[in-house]
């Protein structure tokens, strides 16, 4: 399976919310996450998460 990306919405001050089926098979998957800043530099993170 390729890569999935999305763009979360702006729920309040600071808080982004996304909802979707997007784990939907089994398995470890690696999730990266960009946070792109005005003025600074982009935050990136990758971590795994276990779907049974």
């Amino acid at each position: 399976m390729g890569p999935i990306d999305d763009t979360m919405d702006k729920v309040a001050p600071g808080k982004y919310s996304l909802f979707g089926n997007y784990l939907s098979q089994n398995g470890t998957w690696e999730i990266k996450v960009i946070v792109q800043r005005i003025g600074d530099y982009d935050i990136n993170h990758i971590f795994d998460v276990g779907v049974k």
